[in-house]
């Protein structure tokens, strides 16, 4: 296609140029005439069988497009090859208006309908009034310029008939509006469309010129073959040709570039060129009030556009700073800005000793959420507890997202940190609902203040005390707040060592078991032990609330778990041959994160058979955070645990969701109450009466209760007169050895009820 179209061209540059040579009179009108019709109507069906090509070539707006471009240059060509047919068949002048007239006028409107029709043209870019006032402003500086060139001197000249004149002014009013739509669409065109459409816009304005030339020309009564405006039509069509060739609608699915500066300054190029025309005829003596007129709308529409510019610009800037110091997701501070108004508040410490605070938040089991339900599910979660946590601060705070699910607070002019970061723990103690969703989110804050009498530190130094607070908070076990005092440090290098220490004794299977009793608190009789986990590190005992969460960062806890599993199980085996020992259970804690692991309950069936375990000795305590992720895969899971075998028992309940609906959707054994409820038996009076609806609602279910952190003899009484059966805590024994577990189970009762009954 493109060799046919290049022979076009050169064909078509050839008569162009020929077309010239006969303008000098070289021949006589013999030779002169027939080869410029001839040239002009060459020129248009080259334009016409490119756009056809590169209509045929494309799909959908862009056919429709080109092919109405080419429909257009056919018609003109139609209408040249009548007007040839009288000048040389016939022999005669073509009268005017004739039928040539009628294929002539076509082009502008099939060519007007087409430009229209491109899809590179994105009228959205700049908005709808933006367009119409550019469309206005080209318009009228076009009329000005066709009004002093053709339109003025059309009108004036008249014609014999209405009709006539009616004729004589079509061609340059539809110029004046092909050539308006082409400088708006050009303006608003994408870059990788801009080429194309440029040609275009040369194209048509060469054919505009002759138009305008041929209607002031026979008006007046003056136009003949072989004039020098017949080189604009030659020249014109070739150029379109050309556009054809060059335009690339395949590109229309590329990226956006940015305006260039020429395409911002194209619709002040005509603007003003007609107000010079306007002042040159005013100053010849030779205004009229049309031109004058269109010079007023040209002067008022830039007036608006540029009010308008300036408007989007303030707003722009407006956003662009909103961006720059505001968190998109949450519309709270972002980084930046909280980094400045803690400098600004260091400045007022360092001049005026007032103190400051910085609470540094983050957010627990975060990534839990984003893996089990969706980012998406994530982002939302961010925004309600950005909200929950911005109504527990005082509008004067400076509360700040510092990116992903890490938020800080910045108090001045008072406000105890202590009492706030309090403040902001107990208001994510409610579940929030998403979609009709319970989700839990609770956060570990670090709390680190500049008293008054104080040297004001830098803000990276406060900034990485709250960090060091918050990463200490977690380490005792999340859900908690911390306060930074000096000597406190980050311990990363004790964490590497005692990751790669933890790490080796996981693989080698080092970690020792601990087990707790639990009993029954109506008669004292052992039902259960707890199995936990217990490891020494370079001789030193190392507590679970440390070494726990660096193996949830290093990815252990599913070969902690079975390994925890194993050891459970062969140790009630050999429990299992002792007296009364077939009827004690164990109970292992599952991480959140194997009940999202299909092969877990195949690991827990095998375990069971290789000790020869009998039914239901062996409990599994799962927490209500660990349904979160994907409740269906969840129950699912559960399910297959207690078809396994094993019994399930939901731990720490009233930490958590606290929903009932687990409760139905999960087949459960027992439940434990959370040992932050048992702590307040006696001290609060609410406390006793949920824990008391927990319990008739569990036995109305069907299931056991067990109260976990027993400490007084307080607890205990209440306990018991609640009808709790089961408990286990400090008050009846600690974690005990598998030896000392041996011994209490030989005996069967703790030493407090055997004294109690002797």
């Amino acid at each position: 296609m493109r060799r046919n179209i290049g022979w076009l061209l050169v064909a078509a540059a050839a008569l162009t140029a020929l077309c010239l040579e006969l303008q000098m009179h070289w021949g006589g009108i013999g030779v002169a005439n027939p080869i410029d019709d001839f040239s002009e109507l060459a020129a248009a069906i080259s334009a016409a069988v490119a756009a056809g090509f590169r209509a045929r070539a494309s799909v959908d707006r862009w056919r429709w497009s080109w092919g109405l471009i080419a429909a257009g240059a056919g018609c003109w060509a139609v209408g040249q090859g009548i007007w040839s047919y009288y000048e040389l068949v016939a022999h005669q002048v073509t009268p005017f208006p004739s039928m040539a007239d009628a294929g002539y006028l076509l082009f502008p409107v099939l060519a007007l309908i087409g430009l229209l029709l491109r899809p590179a043209v994105s009228f959205a870019r700049h908005g709808r009034l933006r367009i119409m006032l550019d469309g206005i402003l080209a318009a009228a500086s076009l009329f000005v310029l066709t009004w002093v060139s053709t339109l003025g001197a059309v009108l004036h000249a008249g014609a014999s008939s209405r009709f006539d004149l009616a004729v004589s002014l079509a061609y340059p009013v539809g110029d004046l509006l092909l050539l308006t739509v082409t400088l708006v669409v050009v303006t608003n065109a994408q870059a990788h469309a801009r080429l194309g459409l440029v040609l275009l816009a040369t194209g048509f304005a060469a054919l505009s010129v002759a138009d305008s030339g041929f209607a002031y020309l026979t008006t007046a009564g003056s136009y003949g073959t072989g004039n020098v405006i017949d080189a604009g039509w030659v020249t014109g069509f070739a150029i379109l040709a050309v556009a054809a060739l060059k335009d690339r609608p395949s590109a229309a699915n590329g990226s956006r570039a940015p305006v260039s500066n020429l395409t911002l300054m194209l619709p002040y190029g005509p603007a003003l060129l007609g107000l010079v025309l306007t002042v040159y005829r005013v100053r010849g003596h030779h205004s009229d009030n049309v031109s004058l007129a269109a010079a007023a709308v040209i002067m008022l529409v830039l007036l608006i556009r540029q009010f308008l510019v300036l408007h989007d610009n303030r707003g722009l800037v407006t956003v662009i700073t909103r961006q720059a110091l505001y968190d998109n997701l949450t519309g709270l501070a972002n980084r930046s800005l909280f980094a400045d108004r803690l400098e600004h508040a260091l400045d007022l410490h360092r001049r005026d000793m007032r103190e400051l605070a910085i609470l540094f938040i983050d957010l627990d089991d975060f990534k839990l959420v984003n893996d089990g339900l969706g980012h998406a599910m994530g982002d939302r979660l961010l925004v309600h507890v950005a909200e929950r946590l911005r109504g527990a601060l005082r509008p004067g705070d400076t509360f700040a997202r510092l990116g992903g699910d890490e938020f800080a607070v910045l108090l001045e002019d008072g406000g105890e940190p202590v009492t706030v970061a309090q403040r902001l723990c107990d208001a994510l103690r409610a579940p929030f609902v998403i979609n009709g969703q319970e989700i839990l989110s609770r956060a570990s804050i670090g709390v680190a203040s500049v008293p008054s009498d104080t040297q004001t530190p830098t803000g990276a130094d406060i900034m990485s005390n709250a960090d060091i607070a918050m990463y200490r908070a977690k380490r005792l076990g999340k859900n908690d707040l911390c306060l930074y005092l000096p000597g406190m440090g980050h311990s990363d290098v004790t964490d590497f060592a005692m990751s790669v220490a933890l790490a080796a004794a996981v693989a080698e299977g080092a970690i020792g078991v601990a087990y707790q009793p639990i009993v029954d608190l109506a008669t004292g009789e052992l039902h259960a032990f707890e199995a936990l986990a217990r490891w020494q590190h370079e001789g030193q005992d190392v507590s679970p609330v440390v070494f726990i969460p660096i193996a949830e960062r290093l990815g252990l806890m599913s070969t902690l778990t079975d390994h925890m599993l194993v050891k459970a199980c062969a140790q009630i085996a050999d429990w299992s041959a002792l007296p009364g020992g077939e009827k004690v259970r164990i109970s292992v804690n599952v991480p959140s994160a194997l009940l999202a692991d299909w092969d877990f309950p195949k690991r827990v069936s095998a375990a069971i058979a290789r000790f020869g375990m009998l039914p239901q000795q062996l409990a599994l305590e799962i927490t209500e955070t660990a349904l979160i992720a994907d409740p269906e895969r969840a129950k699912q899971l559960c399910h297959r645990l207690t078809a396994a075998g094993a019994l399930l028992s939901l731990d720490d309940f009233g930490s958590g969701y606290s929903s009932l609906a687990h409760l139905q959707s999960i087949p459960l054994h027992s439940l434990k109450i959370d040992k932050t409820f048992i702590e307040r038996i006696g001290q609060d009076g609410p406390a006793d009466v949920l824990i008391a609806a927990i319990i008739t609602l569990s036995h109305q279910l069907g299931l056991k209760v067990i109260a976990e952190g027993i400490e007084s003899d307080r607890q205990l009484e209440v306990l018991t007169k609640l009808g709790c059966e089961l408990g286990q805590g400090f008050i009846f024994a600690r974690p005990l050895t598998s030896e000392s577990a041996a011994q209490l189970l030989a005996s069967s009762h703790l030493p407090r009820f055997a004294a109690a009954s002797s």
